[in-house]
């Protein structure tokens, strides 16, 4: 009797466990998509400028760069193909 309870506990502790992890799992990748879907449509906003011939508005470059100074894993991304692109002179 005394084995199965702690075959039980530690059952209900590998479960309890496994659910803290994919459910944060599952926030870490919907911050990164929701960072990288931000990106986007900044950037896009900002080449619609561009490719008018106007000025990006200060308050998109702001963002912009508010943005850029967030450290996260998508932003890292995004930096290396915005050094990438630089580096190339486009």
């Amino acid at each position: 009797m005394g084995i199965l309870a702690v075959i039980v506990v530690l059952l209900v502790l590998l479960l309890a466990s496994t659910w803290s992890s994919a459910k944060s799992y599952f926030a870490k990748g919907r911050l990164a998509g929701m960072e990288e879907a931000t990106l986007e449509i900044i950037r896009g906003v900002c080449s619609h400028y561009e490719s008018s011939g106007q000025a990006t508005p200060d308050h998109v470059v702001k963002v912009r760069e508010e943005h850029l100074s967030i450290p996260g894993p998508a932003l890292d991304i995004w930096r290396c193909h915005r050094r990438r692109l630089l580096a190339q002179g486009i």
